[in-house]
This record gives C-alpha cells, structure tokens and sequence, in this order.
C-alpha cells in the first residue's frame, strides 16, 4: 500500500510540473482562448435566445449538451495533437527537463506524470466548456437543462477521444521522434477518422464519436445506446494500451526488464480488448445489413 501511494504521489508531483509548465506557453493560452470563445459564440448562434435559431437544435434537453461536447471534442483533438508534439520535443531539449532528471523517478512514473499533466489540463478546459454551455442553456436558451446530459458525454464522448488521441500521439511520438513527421501522420488520421470513418460501419471508426447518434430522446433515450457505449470504450481502450506501449519509447534511464515487459504486455491487453469491442461492432452491423437484406427480399417476393 505505501509503494502504491509512493508511485502516485510521484507521478502527481511530475504531473504539477507539466501543468505548470505547459499552462505558461503562451501559444497555449492564445488557443485556449480561442478555442473557449470560439465554442460559445458558435452555441449563441445555434441555439441562443438572441437569433432566429431552429427549432430541431434546441428542441431535446440533450441538445445543448450534445453540441457542446460535440464543439469541443473537434477542438480538443486539433489542441491535443500540437501539445503532444510540444511535450515530446521539450523532452528532448537539452536542459529543459533538468530538473525531473535528476531525481530517481523511473520511465513508467516519469510518462505517467507527463501524460496526467496534460490529461488535468484538459479535463479543466472542458469544466470550463460545460460551465458556459450550461450558462448558456439557463440563461441564454429557450432549449430545457438537464445536468446529467452534460456529464455522460464528457464522460462517454470526449474522455474517450482524448485518451486516444494522447496515447497515440505519445506512442507515435516516440516511434518517430520527427515532430513535424509526427504532426502530419496525426492530422491524417485525425481527418480520415472524422471523414471517411464517419460514413464508414455506422461510424465505428470515428474516433471522435462525433459521428454517432448521441442525442438523447424524452420518451425512448438514447437509441441504440450499447453499440455507442462499446465505440467509445474501444477507443479509451486503445489510448490506454498506446500508453502503456509507450513507456518502451522513453530512454530517460535504463528499463528494468520486467517491468518494461510487464507494461508492454498490459499494453497489448488492453488493445487486443479494444479490437476485440471493434469485432463485436463490425458483427453486429453485418447482421444488421443481413436482416435488412432478408427483409427486403421477404417484401419483394410477398408483395
């Protein structure tokens, strides 16, 4: 129990470093500010009081939160992929992280630390997020509240999402170790993923879920709510398992061996398990087409 509370404590303390850190990078604070305001003007438009808004955009109480969460899932990936490649290339720089070096963390804590940092940092913004879109929706919308909306999509739509796109970011990061390599590979799949996958398989492949049906109705709820919920645990599977996968990248001071072997292989767990939610997914939509291929051939022959 006190190692345990040792190895957090350690990766709490690098974690304060790295919101410090990252949080004085005015570029960082320029985007935020732009990101923030950007969100609210766009819900103003869309559903507040003052325009002539239609009436299907506020016309659920999980309107306001869906297109919230939604605003801010895009904005958080396009800030995340720059604060990942920012992170990785000021490990590298002589002399910029001296000060953690020098003391007797290992490889998984120091990455731990780094990756929670950046994890907090986000998970305030969105905070900051949801406090003006419910703002917003008390005081500047005809469209009705209901809290808990706000919480299921920042716990089901965008904590996914950034997960993902930070362990696969970091795990990319220390594959290449070319900040600007890394930055296209991550914008590729970044716009394929919200593109291509969002046509693809009822938008299995989104990593975002932004493409999925997330409204949720008064009467029935949220249709087809397990094929949501198992996208979304299989991308938060998959940036778990890119995490853990990438402590193997860093060099700061030698690996133990089975350690390093015991991360990799929880790593490989964790993605077999998310490939194995995207299994499932890919069946169900098969059966799916089947049944509506059989149901139309039943109407033709019948008719």
């Amino acid at each position: 129990m006190f190692e345990i509370m040792t190895y957090l404590h350690d990766v709490f303390r690098i974690a304060r470093y790295e919101v410090k850190i990252q949080s004085r990078e005015w570029i960082f604070r320029v985007l935020i500010l732009f990101m923030l305001l950007g969100i609210a003007s766009y819900q103003v438009v869309l559903q507040g009081e003052w325009f002539d808004v239609s009436w299907d955009m506020i016309a659920l109480p999980s309107s306001m939160p869906w297109v919230n969460a939604y605003l801010f899932n895009i904005a958080q990936t396009v800030l995340a992929i720059f604060v990942v490649a920012q992170s990785w290339q000021r490990s590298c720089l002589k002399g910029a992280m001296e000060s953690l070096y020098v003391r007797p963390f290992d490889n998984s804590i120091y990455l731990w630390g780094k990756i929670t940092g950046i994890i907090i940092l986000f998970i305030l913004l969105n905070i900051c997020s949801i406090g003006i879109g419910i703002l917003l929706n008390l005081f500047g919308s005809f469209a009705s509240f209901n809290f808990w909306y706000y919480l299921f999509y920042f716990f089901f739509l965008t904590l996914p999402s950034l997960f993902f796109i930070l362990g696969l970011g970091v795990w990319l990061s220390g594959m290449i170790r070319f900040r600007y390599i890394t930055l296209l590979i991550m914008w590729c799949i970044m716009i394929l993923s919200m593109e291509w996958g969002a046509d693809v398989l009822n938008g299995t492949f989104d990593f975002s879920g932004n493409s999925l049906f997330g409204l949720f109705s008064s009467v029935a709820g949220l249709m087809d709510i397990s094929f949501f919920l198992f996208q979304r645990v299989a991308y938060f599977l998959f940036g778990l398992g890119f995490m853990f996968l990438s402590v193997y990248q860093v060099k700061r001071i030698p690996n133990q061996k089975r350690k390093l072997l015991m991360l990799v292989y929880t790593g490989m767990c964790f993605l077999v398990l998310g490939i194995a939610c995207i299994g499932l997914l890919i069946m169900r939509y098969v059966q799916d087409v089947n049944a509506r291929t059989s149901y139309r051939a039943s109407f033709a022959c019948y008719w």
